[in-house]
C-alpha cells in the first residue's frame, strides 16, 4: 500500500505540496457536492482537470530532466 501511494504521488512534494493538497481538497469537495446535489459544476471540473494536468506536467518535466541528466553523465564518463 505504501509503495502504491509513493508511485501515485511521485511529484517532489517539497516543491508542489500546495498543488497536491489543492487537488485532494478539490476532489473531496467534488465528491461532497456530487453526493449532495447529484451533479458537479463545470467550473469545478475545469479546476480539477487543470490541477491534474499541472501534476502530470511536473512529472513529465521531471522525467525529461532525469533523461537529460543521465545522458550528460554518460557523456562525461566517455570523456574521462
Amino acid at each position: 500500500m505504501k509503495e502504491f501511494l509513493k508511485s501515485m504521488f511521485s511529484v517532489d512534494e517539497r516543491r508542489v505540496s500546495t498543488l497536491i493538497i489543492c487537488l485532494l481538497i478539490s476532489i473531496v469537495f467534488m465528491m461532497v457536492i456530487y453526493i449532495k446535489n447529484g451533479d458537479i459544476t463545470n467550473n469545478l471540473k475545469d479546476i480539477i482537470i487543470t490541477l491534474i494536468f499541472c501534476v502530470a506536467g511536473i512529472n513529465g518535466v521531471d522525467i525529461f530532466k532525469d533523461i537529460i541528466n543521465r545522458s550528460n553523465n554518460n557523456e562525461k564518463k566517455y570523456e574521462a
